[in-house]
């Protein structure tokens, strides 16, 4: 799925262990709860995905992810324009 365009995709509680999502576009999409042990989201677009209850992501990818807007349910999203 390197460099897949899953913008606005429904991914809720998706197994995507060991995904490569390298470059993949997920902005607004929803991730919540999904298994993301081992997944690849190096420079992946994320901003405005939820990945809210998400499991496998260590605290330094949730650090990143939210630093390039990822959302785990501390704001709200930004509406898609």
């Amino acid at each position: 799925m390197s460099g897949a365009n899953l913008r606005l995709a429904d991914l809720r509680r998706a197994n995507l262990i060991d995904a490569d999502l390298i470059d993949a576009d997920l902005s607004h999409a929803d991730l919540s709860h999904a298994d993301l042990s081992n997944a690849d989201l190096s420079h992946a677009i994320v901003a405005n995905a939820l990945f809210g209850g998400s499991i496998g992501l260590t605290n330094d990818m949730r650090r990143d992810l939210k630093s390039r807007g990822a959302i785990f349910g501390d704001r709200p999203p930004v509406p898609v324009s």
